[in-house]
């Protein structure tokens, strides 16, 4: 495994789920698994993902990462013996095309089959608000190789790392002087904004500071001067 990408631990949430933002970040910067067995696992040793039903050469992503400003790349890369392999890159893509809309123009898609090797480069600049969303990457290749890596300097992005399965993970962008109704879901339900928010009441909901919903919404007003990305995390 690679791992040079500078993380901040934010919070610990109950040793069920661990909060950590990437500052600081510089070009180049990565985070690589190199064979099948370095993908994250539970406390229990299990993996963290699953294989989807009716395509083996695709599995649930385990990364869960919210970008919040800057520019990502993410690659895969197959070896021989892998589940995913050059003749399913085009289902692939037709699927996260079906997913996303315009996903491979939106990611700036690039493969090598004869290299076996797959990347996207994404680039957070929101233009509107929206509603809350799955991650980009829900399903991923399963291959033997994968990783992200810093393409502008002072990329900002958060990570949660499962210590047990079952955590819904979701986002949506909030504009400059827009508002945003935020409903619970689950028995745990926390949000993280890439800025610094405000309730009705006016209570702070602080920069890259995990905050426990404990209503059955809220209401968020965006004053920051830019946009917001919203994680969204419950289980």
């Amino acid at each position: 495994m690679i791992f040079n990408i500078p993380f901040k631990m934010i919070e610990n949430v109950n040793d069920d789920l661990q909060i950590s933002v990437a500052l600081g970040t510089e070009p180049g910067q990565r985070i690589v698994t190199e064979t099948l067995e370095e993908k994250p696992r539970d406390r229990n040793g299990n993996h963290l993902f699953s294989v989807h039903p009716t395509k083996p050469w695709l599995v649930t992503s385990s990364d869960n990462y919210f970008i919040m400003q800057g520019t990502l790349k993410v690659w895969f890369k197959w070896k021989d013996g892998d589940p995913f392999q050059s003749e399913n890159i085009q289902d692939y893509l037709d699927f996260q095309n079906s997913l996303v809309p315009n996903y491979t123009t939106m990611t700036n898609h690039q493969e090598d089959s004869d290299n076996k090797i797959m990347s996207g480069q994404y680039t957070y600049l929101p233009t509107e608000t929206s509603g809350f969303v799955e991650p980009l990457v829900k399903w991923r290749p399963y291959t033997s190789e994968g990783g992200i890596e810093i393409i502008d300097r002072d990329t900002v992005f958060v990570c949660p790392m499962q210590y047990s399965s079952g955590w819904t993970f979701q986002s949506a962008d909030l504009m400059n002087n827009d508002s945003m109704t935020v409903d619970r879901e689950g028995l745990q339900c926390y949000v993280l904004p890439g800025q610094l928010l405000h309730t009705e009441d006016n209570k702070r909901v602080e920069k890259y500071k995990l905050t426990k919903l404990e209503s059955s919404s809220v209401k968020l007003f965006n004053r920051s001067g830019t946009f917001c990305k919203i994680a969204k995390m419950f289980k």
